[in-house]
């Protein structure tokens, strides 16, 4: 799987690296990938 966009989320607390990641996630477009890192213990790993 090729990474399209790749989000550095390290050291934000919940709730933000979701909301990064939901704007993220707007502005791809059909079949891109993002790939998200955080160290949020949260986080559920996918």
């Amino acid at each position: 799987m090729k990474v399209t966009q790749a989000l550095d989320a390290k050291g934000l607390a919940c709730p933000m690296p979701i909301v990064k990641t939901k704007k993220a996630i707007s502005g791809l477009e059909t079949g891109q990938v993002l790939e998200v890192h955080t160290t949020d213990k949260g986080v559920k790993v996918i």
